[in-house]
């Protein structure tokens, strides 16, 4: 009798596997399953942003400048010659992200940026609003980890094992 307890207490047999389990617990199982497994789709979703990043920035500094300049040329040629060239849509929207790239420029080289960064380090107000932020998400992470079922991590284990025991038997 002692010797069967020990045996079920180590070994872990008590547990039913995820074929006999309940719906509830299949569905607490995926939910641990898809949070163990966020952060590699995370690592994806962060390659994928670099790639858009990369794009913006290329497109901002090679042929952004270019669209600008073809616009330019179209806008002046439309201005000098009338029926020569045609104003469209297109040509204008470039020449006015151009003006506020510009701006923006002109902006920016006025402004000492480490005296910025200073000011709104300084705001209490902003810390603790992140602050809160940080503890709302890290509340609901550990939250659905710890009120989900224990046992739903076991019983993924224990069909992954009897997946690969009934495998390496075929």
């Amino acid at each position: 009798l002692i010797r069967d307890y020990v045996q079920v207490e180590v070994i872990g047999n008590e547990l039913p596997l995820l074929s006999t389990a309940d719906p509830s617990d299949v569905e607490k199982q995926t939910r641990i399953y898809n949070f163990l497994r966020a952060p590699f789709q995370l690592e994806e979703f962060l390659k994928l942003g670099f790639l858009v990043c990369c794009d913006s920035f290329l497109f901002l500094f090679t042929l952004f400048p270019i669209r600008v300049l073809v616009a330019l040329v179209r806008f002046l040629g439309s201005v000098a010659a009338p029926g020569r060239f045609v104003r469209d849509r297109g040509s204008l929207y470039d020449l006015m992200r151009g003006a506020i790239f510009c701006i923006t420029l002109v902006v920016l080289w006025y402004v000492d940026l480490s005296v910025v960064y200073h000011y709104i380090r300084g705001q209490a107000i902003i810390k603790l609003y992140v602050i809160y932020n940080v503890l709302v998400i890290f509340d609901s992470l550990f939250s659905n980890v710890v009120f989900s079922d224990p046992n739903s991590a076991h019983w993924q284990a224990e069909a992954t094992h009897s997946d690969v025991s009934e495998k390496s038997s075929a």
